[in-house]
């Protein structure tokens, strides 16, 4: 039997009592002051269900006329406190016994402008963050699986993708999620008092979630005109709710109650974003001192392994040229070899071919690769020296190339 669900029953007045555990409805229903024509309602129900065909689906004994329900009670139902008067959740909205009568009570408050601003600005320094900080993860660890193996993986940048991709799964997945759940709202609603409801107030679906939070990007184009119409239309309803059927309605009486007055909310929403932006800024600012030069560094050392990558051909043609010429290396302008100038590409000006010997007089083979177009003083300019060993082998030194943008594999001449 379920025990974790919260239950409610409807009296003769059609007033609600709840919320209550499962045991606390058993006691009433075998109470003798239990009422023929009861409803009982659960978290995740419809609507409103007979008590008695409600206490089949439930597993709860049902009384036989003549028992003995007194004995069995120790809990009356008129001691029972009637629910709070929150017309915004289905177990204290107006019963009917027509079942098509489900119009938006006429208690509902909608949540202002400002709240609704505050609250969507809180939810996205949470997603943001959240956001922001899988990104760098992401660069992170994608920059070290590089660096540690031969040279740049095309594979990784599969695997990046992925990863980007889920991470906006998870930001439409966290306004699905919570603006369909009881609470009806995200962080950033909790903390203004405001929910999601439908156009009778109840709790929305997981369909309805899902539209509210795939239009709401439309909302913000154009100037926001979308998030700007809920200033304008009757019910405050902005483009996405209008498309998905729903209302930001005040989440409790008390807070309905206190939003009517007007100043005092206000005054209170904009301290509360007046807070939150600071913060958001503050943190912006300590993690850019952080990501910035992290992520430049990150940056300049890609377009260093670009440039190495490019000039990958060359050393092909040298490498053969060695083995087809007596191990000599060949040089700028000789047989089928162009001037420094001649070779360029993207990520570098130019290339020049040279040689040494070595103490046993044979030639290691050497390019110098002049780095271009990285918009860096530091990099532009500089030079990174690939030399191959008699044996076929290639490594690389920095040259005048900053160590921190040269690519971990990229090994000193043996």
């Amino acid at each position: 039997m379920d025990t974790d669900s919260l239950y409610y029953f409807s009296k003769a007045d059609q007033s609600s009592v709840g919320p209550l555990t499962i045991a606390e409805l058993q006691r009433a229903i075998l109470s003798p002051d239990w009422f023929p024509d009861a409803r009982i309602w659960r978290d995740g129900w419809a609507g409103w269900e007979p008590w008695d065909l409600a206490a089949s689906k439930l597993g709860l004994r049902i009384p036989t006329p003549g028992s003995g329900t007194a004995s069995d009670s120790s809990i009356e139902v008129n001691s029972i406190a009637p629910a709070a008067e929150n017309f915004y959740l289905p177990p204290n909205a107006k019963l009917s016994s027509e079942p098509g009568d489900r119009s938006a009570p006429d208690e509902l408050v909608f949540a202002s402008f400002l709240s609704r601003f505050v609250a969507w600005f809180v939810d996205r320094v949470v997603v943001y963050v959240g956001f922001l900080g899988g990104s760098m993860l992401n660069s992170f660890f994608v920059s070290v699986a590089a660096d540690a193996g031969a040279g740049p993986n095309p594979g990784l940048a599969v695997v990046s993708l992925g990863v980007m991709l889920t991470l906006i799964v998870a930001v439409v997945a966290y306004y699905v999620y919570f603006e369909q759940s009881v609470s009806g709202a995200t962080l950033g609603k909790r903390l203004l008092g405001i929910r999601v409801v439908d156009l009778q107030g109840r709790r929305i679906s997981l369909g309805r979630s899902m539209i509210r939070t795939l239009v709401s990007p439309f909302s913000g184009a154009l100037f926001c005109i979308g998030f700007l119409m809920a200033l304008v239309t009757a019910k405050r309803q902005a483009l996405h709710d209008l498309a998905a059927g729903t209302l930001v309605i005040v989440a409790s009486p008390d807070l309905a109650q206190r939003s009517s007055g007007g100043g005092a909310r206000s005054g209170t929403g904009l301290k509360v974003v007046s807070a939150v932006i600071a913060g958001f800024f503050l943190f912006l600012g300590g993690l850019a001192a952080i990501a910035i030069p992290a992520y430049r560094d990150f940056v300049l050392r890609t377009h260093v392994a670009q440039a190495m990558n490019e000039t990958a051909p060359i050393r092909d043609e040298i490498a053969a040229h060695y083995l087809a010429n007596s191990e000599q290396c060949p040089e700028n302008g000789s047989a089928a070899f162009g001037p420094a100038s001649s070779y360029f590409g993207k990520h570098h000006s130019d290339v020049e071919l040279a040689s040494e010997q070595d103490i046993n007089g044979r030639q290691w083979c050497i390019t110098r690769i002049t780095l271009a177009n990285a918009k860096n003083d530091t990099v532009d300019g500089a030079v990174l020296t690939m030399t191959m060993s008699p044996g076929g082998v290639w490594s690389c030194a920095t040259g005048t190339v900053p160590v921190r943008y040269v690519p971990r594999y990229c090994s000193p001449p043996e």
